[in-house]
């Protein structure tokens, strides 16, 4: 798609470029993971400002926006500055941990146009929600602001995302390259008991689990993340994160090169 062509040409399942700007660093980087693994050019922002620039040397077509971003002013002039980009404006897609409508998912009280998406949320939640974004503004020319919650966070006995029948070899490939980094992470996170850190870490590794084929870790992953909650984990977490642990050494030992005996 060139660099001036209106929004509502982009169809369902037709990808663009992605702006994703959170302050945290973990579901930043599972909301670029998971649209670049559907074709997006994705880029990152960590502050709100530091999006402003990046709108300023060329204009995304979605832009992935956090409500809790510590500068509320800068926020709202992100808001603003997409809002005033006429029909190439991109579509605004707010995530936030609290519900819609409630001063704690919007602290400025201002209305912020787009699509609603509830954290913490899956892989399928998140192109669900991109999908649903898409058609609404190429229906429309434009997208109108949601009050309620159109993706409700998911019931704690709901199964983890179906992994793909025949998932890309690069993407596997990552996703055991990568898999230590993501483990040592969760473990970091355990340790000084930072339950948010590890909640985003378990959600991204979850993601990238099901698109690799990983049923049994994206599973690991979802069971241990019901048992994290604000105030600590619930008792039994330690025999699922051991279970975790272990599918994870299985496909570290698969990706491990044969040692030839001389």
């Amino acid at each position: 798609m060139s660099q001036g062509e209106p929004l509502n040409r982009l169809q369902p399942g037709q990808a663009g470029r992605a702006l994703v700007v959170d302050d945290d660093p973990v579901c930043r980087r599972f909301c670029a993971d998971v649209l670049s693994a559907h074709g997006w050019r994705t880029h990152q922002a960590r502050t709100a400002d530091e999006a402003l620039r990046r709108l300023g040397a060329a204009l995304p077509d979605l832009v992935l926006l956090d409500c809790r971003l510590p500068d509320p002013e800068a926020r709202q002039r992100l808001i603003r500055q997409c809002a005033a980009a006429s029909r190439d404006r991109p579509m605004i897609l707010a995530m936030s941990a609290d519900p819609p409508g409630t001063d704690a998912a919007n602290p400025s009280r201002e209305p912020v146009p787009g699509h609603f998406l509830r954290k913490p949320f899956a892989a399928g939640d998140l192109l669900a929600a991109v999908g649903t974004a898409i058609t609404g503004h190429r229906t429309s020319g434009s997208v109108t602001p949601r009050g309620d919650n159109p993706f409700p966070k998911r019931e704690p006995d709901a199964p983890a995302p179906a992994p793909y029948e025949n998932p890309s070899a690069v993407f596997v490939e990552r996703f055991r390259r990568e898999l230590p980094d993501d483990l040592d992470r969760l473990d970091q996170a355990l340790a000084t008991r930072d339950w948010l850190l590890a909640r985003h870490t378990l959600h991204r590794l979850r993601g990238a689990a099901a698109i690799s084929g990983q049923g049994a870790i994206a599973e690991d992953c979802r069971r241990l993340h019901l048992c994290l909650k604000q105030a600590g984990p619930t008792p039994g977490w330690g025999a699922l994160y051991t279970a975790l642990l272990e599918d994870g050494a299985v496909v570290r030992a698969a990706a491990s090169p044969v040692r030839r005996r001389e």
